[in-house]
This record gives structure tokens, C-alpha cells and sequence, in this order.
């Protein structure tokens, strides 16, 4: 079975309708002035016309020289209902609509004044821009039926919509298209989504409002838009009802932020200086509770080989599993078990299947680590490839280290007592790292864990 036929209706620079429609040997194109029932221009592009538009988009692509040929400016272009064409007599439209209905939308979603003057129309689950004096967003639209429509989380009548935008002097229109490459939106108050072009598709990101990841993904493919990745990446976070606006985008910056709350964000802007990231570790380690806490790598450059690789991995690159690379994620209160294998199971199942809303990181992967304190002691757990390893010793060692870090006057005697002396100490660390058998090699002499259970889980590394 072939795949469907691109086809859309565009309108450009709030002037003319550009309808396009994908063919065997390229696309075809009619455009109508908004106000002129007659038509103004129609034609054909060829595959080979398209050839040299770096463009990603076919369908984009095509826009793109339909406007070039026609002579328009194109610097406004939203997409609008294929039924937006209907009172056009000469569009293909209105004949398809006489001859082949099946072959257009059964309904649209009307946008009019408080006087029921017609403005647009827009394809069920597109979206408007929304336009004050003092601000600006977009919003996904539903359709319920020819006089009620979902807008955001609300239900309107089409009438009293309008009627609610010019009470407070504001304007609606469809959602321009974005030429771009990357992108950022605020969705309501609460997260932030970046969007950027991959190999295949889209990469997307969502932080909460305070820059700390909270999901990852790839969406759409090469012929998808940027506004579609968009949606479809809210549509993956269960976020599609939330109103988006266009926020200002530097890549550096907001994976500077993603590892600050909204306090050292705040402090890092008004002096610019460095920030310590042991707050929650800190607060897990001393808890005088029982806890489990979820550490995942920091996404920066220094741990790009280890994301989501295995232990085996790990050991075939000669690195080690590194704790100051990682940052404690989310921290719970320790439930009651007799089987900590079982437990651990159960959370890595929950951290995919169901995450908890407060819970800011990626689904529970290889490469993450779940720690345990209890008792008054803390261990910690590597999500391998089919299972759970214990890491003796990681989190507890490393923990000592930093805290002496912080009082020790001689930095070279980090030896787990504070302020002891001078002593040779290369000799010593050299004798240590000789004793010291590896994680790996620890892990050796472990009992073998279960294989974990084949499901259908969709794990981070493919999400990303």
C-alpha cells in the first residue's frame, strides 16, 4: 500500500490561499487571493525542481518555490483547513468536495468575530496564535462540533471566543510556520521544550521550570516540521492541552541551567559564579530516614561514552563507573521489602512505566544508579543491560572524599581523616590503587543476578 499523498493549504503573508498537493513526479500548486474567488496562479514542481532546496521538508520544500515562482513574500505562512478553499469554485477543492468528499476532512474548526464574520479555519488539532498587547502564545484546538471547539483546556462556543479576545483587545490567527533548525517554548508556566533537527528526525527536550530534565525523545522524521515534532513531543509528555509560546533559545544556556534549581539559577545570573550540585546528595545521605534515591549522568560532554553503556562496556572502554558524574534525580521514602532484587525491579518497572509527576529525569536506564539507605548505611545499584549490580563501597567512599575535600589544608591527603598530616603520599595512593581491586573486577565476584524480564518498556537510550 502506497504511502498518503502530502497536501496541505497554506495561508501566506495573511493574503493568499497556496494549496499544495503531492503527485507522482512532484507537487502541484494553485493559489488564491484571499479576497478574489477567481484563481490567481497555479503549476507544477517537479522532483528535480526540488533537488537543490536544502529543505529537509518536501512539502516545506515545495512551499518554499510555489511562493518563489508566484512572487510572493512568504513572510508569513500558516497552515489553514483544506476546507478553507470551498468557497473557491475554480479549486481543486470545491471539485473534490462535489466528486470525491471521502477525500477531504468530514470538519474543520471555525474562527470568527462577535459579529459571526468568518476569519479562518483550521484542521482539527491544529493550532492559533494568540495575540495581546502584553503577550503572545499558541494554542492546540479541538473540534466538538461546528459551534463549540476546545481551546488549550477549554471549551468555548466560537462566539463567545471571540467575544473573550476582544474584551481584552486581543487577535487570533493560525500559527505561523517556523524555517527553522532548533527551537525553544515555554508550555504554560511549569516546562520548557526544545526541539532540534537529528539525523532522522527531531530530538526533543523537556525541562521543568526550574531547567532540570524531565523527558527526552526523538519524534517525526525528515518530511515532519518543526510545529509537528512540537506536538508530537507534548503529545509523548501528555502536555498537548498546554498553551506553548516561542521563547528565545540558546543551547548553552539552557544545558547550563538543566543542572541548577530555580534559587541557583537566580543566584548564577546575579553574580555569575559557580554553584555546587551535592545539595540533594547531601540531604540524602544524612536523611535520618530510610530513602531510595535515582542518580543519572549529567548530559555534558565529559559523559557522553558513558550514557547508557553497561558495566561490560565501561570495562571494555578501560573507564570506571565515575559518581561525581552524576546527580541524585529524584529521592523517595524507602518502602518495606523482604526481596531487594524484587525491589529493585519494581523500580526500575515504575520510573518507566508510571514516573511519578514529581519525579525530573529520563526513564530508569542502563547506566542509572539507584541508591539504597538504610539502616544507617548506603549501597548502590548500577542498572546493567539484564540487571541490577551492586557497586561496594561507591557512594559512601566518594561521599568521605568530597566532605574532606572541603576541610582538608592539604589537598593531596584525601585519605578519609581529616587534617592528619603530611605523608608520602604518592606512595601511598599508589599502593592504594594496586589493592584496590576495580568495579568490574568486584562485580566478578558476585552472585550472578536474574536476567530482567523482556517487556515493553521503552527504554531512555531509545527515547533519545
Amino acid at each position: 500500500m502506497s504511502a498518503e499523498k502530502l497536501e496541505a493549504v497554506y495561508l501566506v503573508d495573511r493574503q493568499f490561499f497556496l494549496h499544495l498537493k503531492e503527485t507522482e513526479s512532484g507537487f502541484q500548486y494553485e493559489a488564491f487571493h484571499r479576497n478574489d474567488k477567481k484563481e490567481n496562479y497555479s503549476g507544477m514542481l517537479t522532483w528535480e525542481d526540488l533537488l537543490e532546496s536544502r529543505i529537509a521538508s518536501p512539502l516545506a520544500a515545495a512551499r518554499v518555490a510555489a511562493c518563489e515562482e508566484i512572487g510572493l513574500e512568504g513572510q508569513e505562512v500558516a497552515k489553514v483547513s483544506l476546507l478553507s478553499l470551498l468557497p473557491y469554485p475554480q479549486s481543486e477543492i470545491r471539485r473534490r468536495s462535489l466528486q470525491e468528499p471521502a477525500s477531504l476532512p468530514s470538519h474543520d474548526i471555525r474562527f470568527i468575530d462577535s459579529r459571526y464574520k468568518e476569519l479562518f479555519r483550521i484542521p482539527d488539532g491544529g493550532t492559533i496564535q494568540v495575540d495581546y498587547p502584553d503577550r503572545h502564545f499558541a494554542a492546540k484546538c479541538s473540534y466538538i462540533d461546528d459551534y463549540h471547539t476546545q481551546v488549550g483546556n477549554n471549551v468555548y462556543h466560537i462566539c463567545q471566543f471571540a467575544e473573550i479576545l476582544e474584551r481584552g483587545g486581543g487577535t487570533c490567527r493560525p500559527e505561523p510556520e517556523l524555517d527553522r533548525d532548533t527551537a525553544a517554548w515555554q508550555l504554560g508556566s511549569q516546562n520548557y521544550l526544545t526541539v532540534e533537527r537529528s539525523l532522522s528526525g527531531w530530538a526533543y527536550h523537556l525541562y521543568d521550570q526550574g531547567f532540570q530534565p524531565v523527558a527526552a525523545g526523538e519524534v517525526g522524521g525528515l518530511e515532519t516540521s518543526i510545529l509537528e515534532a512540537r506536538d508530537q513531543a507534548m503529545e509523548q509528555c501528555r502536555l498537548s492541552s498546554r498553551n506553548r509560546e516561542l521563547t528565545d533559545y540558546d543551547r548553552e544556556e539552557f544545558h547550563r541551567r538543566e543542572f541548577m534549581s530555580q534559587d541557583k539559577i537566580e543566584k548564577w545570573d546575579e553574580v555569575n559564579g559557580n554553584m555546587g550540585n551535592n545539595g540533594r546528595l547531601e540531604a540524602f545521605l544524612d536523611s535520618a530516614g530510610e530513602n531510595y534515591a535515582i542518580l543519572q549522568l549529567r548530559d555534558i560532554e565529559e559523559t557522553r561514552m558513558e550514557r547508557f553503556s553497561s558495566l561490560r562496556m565501561l570495562e571494555r572502554m578501560d573507564m570506571e563507573v565515575n559518581i561525581d558524574h552524576y546527580e541524585v534525580v529524584y529521592i523517595a521514602p524507602l518502602p518495606v521489602y523482604t526481596n531487594r532484587p524484587a525491589f529493585l525491579e519494581s523500580v526500575f518497572e515504575k520510573f518507566n512505566l508510571d514516573r511519578p509527576e514529581d519525579f525530573k529525569g529520563h526513564s530508569l536506564s542502563v547506566s542509572d544508579i539507584v541508591a539504597i539507605h538504610k539502616n544507617g548505611a548506603v549501597s548502590c545499584y548500577y542498572c546493567d543491560s539484564t540487571c541490577f549490580q551492586e557497586l561496594p563501597g561507591l557512594l559512601s567512599e566518594n561521599y568521605l572524599k568530597n566532605a574532606e575535600m572541603q576541610l582538608e589544608d592539604d589537598y593531596g591527603m584525601i585519605d578519609g581523616v581529616v587534617n592528619n598530616g603530611a605523608k608520602d603520599r604518592k606512595e601511598k595512593a599508589a599502593k592504594d590503587k594496586a589493592e584496590k581491586p576495580s568495579v568490574v573486577e568486584q562485580l566478578k565476584n558476585q552472585p550472578h543476578c536474574e536476567v530482567r524480564k523482556k517487556s515493553t518498556i521503552k527504554y531512555a537510550e531509545q527515547e533519545r
